[in-house]
């Protein structure tokens, strides 16, 4: 199966899916970047019809100089930034150390490609003790969205650098590890903390892409859309992913950051 050819418009009469996306913010940009904004209701499609899509998917992804040049640039972008911004990472370790007692690396167990579990590095914005406060009742009625997903603003947990480092999403700087170890990619959708076993079937196509530090939902909504907002534009990226599309999300992320879009 050649690149271009949309996966979603393969077998509409045996698959029917509804091609209207619910995220008013994707039709925008839609419109303003000529993106194809295929959001499909795929919770409603019969299991044995979600596994033939996700072959498909995986056709689409696999096309060998497609997987090279992004290797490279995954590669290449990553040393770039580690060894460009080390003198800032150290000054950002001093700072946590600094600030509050504990590691200054955080380290977290996501879910990559195929369900493949991996420890995830950030630099560490919240106080030691933040996952024991995390279930009590006056934490858990602030979360903005629906669980197993987890967001609050104003978050009590974030210690002071670790505000800024959020708001700049310098926390993230360690990703680049990730990326350096072939876990992560530069684009791609966003590993999710919670495992598969908290995912609906048709959210296991997400999986069959390489996780990103960066993706569509980064640049539509970010940390204020619900999980299943975010499947469908990661689905969409996977049916559409090529190296324009993400210098394309690179460079619109580039910009969500500087505006501090959807960071808190």
């Amino acid at each position: 199966m050649q690149q271009s050819q949309r996966v979603a418009h393969a077998e509409p009469e045996e698959i029917n899916f509804p091609l209207t996306m619910t995220i008013p913010s994707v039709h925008r940009e839609r419109k303003r970047n000529h993106m194809s904004a295929t959001a499909m209701n795929l919770a409603t499609v019969d299991i044995a019809v979600l596994n033939r899509y996700a072959e498909e998917l995986v056709q689409v992804n696999g096309h060998a100089f497609y997987k090279f040049a992004k290797r490279c640039l995954d590669v290449t972008a990553s040393l770039a930034a580690l060894v460009i911004g080390m003198p800032v990472m150290l000054l950002i370790g001093l700072l946590i150390k600094h600030e509050s007692p504990g590691p200054v690396l955080f380290r977290q167990i996501r879910l990559g490609k195929d369900g493949t579990k991996f420890p995830m590095y950030k630099f560490r914005t919240m106080h030691r003790d933040a996952d024991a406060i995390k279930f009590t009742e006056e934490i858990q009625k602030q979360n903005k969205l629906k669980w197993p997903d987890f967001k609050i603003e104003n978050d009590p947990r974030v210690t002071r650098v670790g505000h800024i480092l959020r708001k700049f999403s310098l926390d993230e700087l360690p990703n680049f590890i990730n990326v350096l170890r072939g876990e992560m990619s530069l684009v791609g959708p966003r590993p999710t903390s919670f495992h598969e076993d908290k995912y609906d079937e048709w959210h296991k196509l997400r999986l069959k892409a390489i996780p990103g530090i960066t993706g569509l939902h980064q640049v539509n909504g970010r940390s204020d859309l619900e999980f299943d907002e975010r499947v469908r534009l990661d689905i969409d990226y996977i049916n559409r992913q090529s190296l324009g599309l993400d210098l394309r999300i690179l460079l619109r992320t580039a910009v969500a950051v500087s505006r501090r879009s959807g960071a808190y």
